[in-house]
C-alpha cells in the first residue's frame, strides 16, 4: 500500500497489484541492435575526426585547392550570388535549397580566397567554402535595367489606361447601359463580359480559397457596379450585380443549413449567456460602484498612489 498521499485532488491511496518483470535478452538476441549501435557511433566518431582535420586545416591557413587535393574533393565555383542566394548575372541559376547554408557562411567569412566550413546538416553533412571575388554594392549598368525597367513602365501606363477604361464602364452602366455595351463603347482590348455566380454558402467550401471578384460581388447591393483590380498587375476588372435570388429556408438541405449555423453557434451562444447575465443583474438590481471598480484596477495593476 502506498499513501495516503496528497495531490491535487485530494488524497490518494494506491495499491500495488502486480509486478511484471521483463526478462533480460541474451546477448544473441541483443548483438544486432549492439552491432548497430556501434556501427552509428563510429560513423559519428569518423565525422568528427573528418571534420576536425578539415578544420585544422582552414585554421592553418590551406587554401580550399590545397584541401580539396589533400581530401580529393571536387571543389563547384558557382557565379556571383547575392545573400539570397540568386544571381544576378544569370537569372536561371538555382542554388539547391540543401546548400543554403553555404551563402550564410560565406558572406560571414569577410575575406577573398579564406577557406571556411559550413555544417549542411549537423554531424552528417558539411562543404569547404571560400570566397573568390567580393563586387562590391553598386546600381547595375542601364543597358542591363533598360528591358526591366521598360516593361515596367509599359506596365505601369497600361495599369493607368485600363483603370481609366474601368471607370468609364462603370460610369455608362451607372448611366443605364449594359455592361456589355458600356465595354464595347470604350475601345478594344476590353475582356470578354462574364456571368459569375453562385451560392453564398458553398464559398470557401472544404477550405478552398474565396476568388476576390466573387467576394466582393456577395458584399454588393442590387443594380450596383464597382471596379476590382486584378491580381498582378494584370489590369482591373469590373462586376455588376443585376440579380440576386432568395432561396426559401424550407427548401435548403438541411445538412447545409447545420454546416452554416456550425461556425456561429460560439458566437449565439457567448450573446445568450451576456442576455443571461445582463438580464439576471436587471432583476436582481445589481448595480456597480465604478469608484471601487477603478480603484481595484489600480491596486492589481500597480498604479496605484502609496497612500491609497
Amino acid at each position: 500500500m502506498l499513501g495516503p498521499t496528497q495531490t491535487g485532488l485530494g488524497w490518494a491511496v494506491a495499491r500495488v497489484e502486480a509486478v511484471t518483470a521483463k526478462p533480460a535478452r541474451s546477448l544473441a538476441d541483443a548483438t544486432p541492435e549492439i552491432r548497430e549501435e556501434l556501427a552509428k557511433n563510429k560513423a559519428n566518431e569518423a565525422i568528427v575526426d573528418y571534420y576536425n582535420a578539415i578544420q585544422d586545416a582552414v585554421n592553418g591557413g590551406a587554401s580550399i585547392e590545397e584541401i580539396a587535393a589533400d581530401r580529393k574533393l571536387t571543389v563547384a565555383e558557382t557565379p556571383a550570388l547575392l545573400p539570397s542566394g540568386r544571381a544576378p548575372n544569370q537569372p536561371a541559376f538555382a542554388l539547391p535549397p540543401e546548400l543554403a547554408p553555404m551563402i550564410v557562411q560565406a558572406f560571414q567569412t569577410g575575406s577573398e580566397g579564406e577557406a571556411a566550413l559550413a555544417t549542411l546538416v549537423e554531424n552528417e553533412k558539411f562543404a569547404v567554402v571560400a570566397v573568390k571575388s567580393i563586387v562590391a554594392a553598386a546600381p547595375p549598368p542601364f543597358a542591363q535595367l533598360r528591358p526591366a525597367l521598360l516593361a515596367e513602365w509599359r506596365l505601369a501606363e497600361g495599369q493607368k489606361i485600363a483603370r481609366s477604361k474601368a471607370r468609364a464602364i462603370v460610369k455608362a452602366v451607372e448611366g443605364g447601359q449594359s455592361l456589355a455595351e458600356a465595354a464595347r463603347a470604350v475601345g478594344p482590348n476590353i475582356g470578354s463580359v462574364q456571368t459569375i455566380g453562385g451560392l453564398r454558402g458553398e464559398l470557401g467550401q472544404n477550405g478552398q480559397p474565396v476568388p476576390p471578384e466573387l467576394s466582393l460581388l456577395f458584399s454588393m447591393a442590387r443594380n450596383s457596379v464597382k471596379t476590382l483590380e486584378m491580381p498582378g498587375n494584370s489590369g482591373w476588372m469590373v462586376l455588376a450585380l443585376g440579380e440576386v435570388n432568395r432561396p426559401d429556408p424550407k427548401s435548403i438541405d438541411p445538412r447545409r443549413v447545420a454546416a452554416i449555423a456550425q461556425p456561429l453557434a460560439p458566437a449565439f451562444g457567448n450573446e445568450l449567456v451576456q442576455q443571461l447575465m445582463a438580464e439576471a443583474k436587471r432583476r436582481a438590481g445589481v448595480t456597480i460602484n465604478k469608484e471601487l471598480v477603478e480603484q481595484l484596477r489600480k491596486e492589481l495593476t500597480g498604479t496605484a498612489p502609496v497612500n491609497e
